[in-house]
């Protein structure tokens, strides 16, 4: 009986929570980044095969912006990373640097101000162009 309170009370107390729980923080003035090589295997760090494939290298990232995270989709070429987050922000950034910027996409379904919206995917880029997906919206746009 008890559980049974404990669920119907439950949609109450999260009814009623303080709205500036919900507020997001103010994007710090520089977005860094700092990086952390990760291997493979944390028992074996001179592991580098699976099968057919060969792993070159892999990186922990933590940034001072809580708006990085949630990465969906990355392209990479030479040192230059283009990333989008699960809630349409575009990240870009060279390998090993400590700076990056974040935008959110310009144009998308829906509008900006809800996650459900903007839920970018994939991303493909060729040339000057990028194609992104997203989820919510069953919609691809071309950037």
């Amino acid at each position: 009986m008890r559980i049974l309170i404990a669920i119907a009370a439950f949609p109450l107390l999260t009814t009623f929570a303080p709205l500036a729980l919900f507020n997001e923080a103010e994007p710090p003035a520089r977005t860094l980044l700092a990086f952390t090589r990760v291997a493979l295997d944390d028992d074996d760090g001179s592991l580098r095969r699976v099968g057919r494939l060969l792993y070159l290298d892999g990186w922990s990232i933590r940034s001072n912006d809580a708006r990085f995270g949630g990465i969906s989709a990355m392209h990479v070429e030479d040192k230059d990373v283009t990333a989008l987050s699960d809630a349409g922000l575009v990240i870009r950034f060279s390998l090993g640097s400590e700076a990056a910027s974040m935008f959110a996409l310009s144009a998308g379904p829906g509008s900006t101000s809800e996650k459900r919206n903007r839920d970018s995917e994939s991303l493909v880029v060729r040339k000057d162009r990028a194609w992104v997906a997203f989820e919510g919206a069953n919609e691809v746009w071309r950037y």
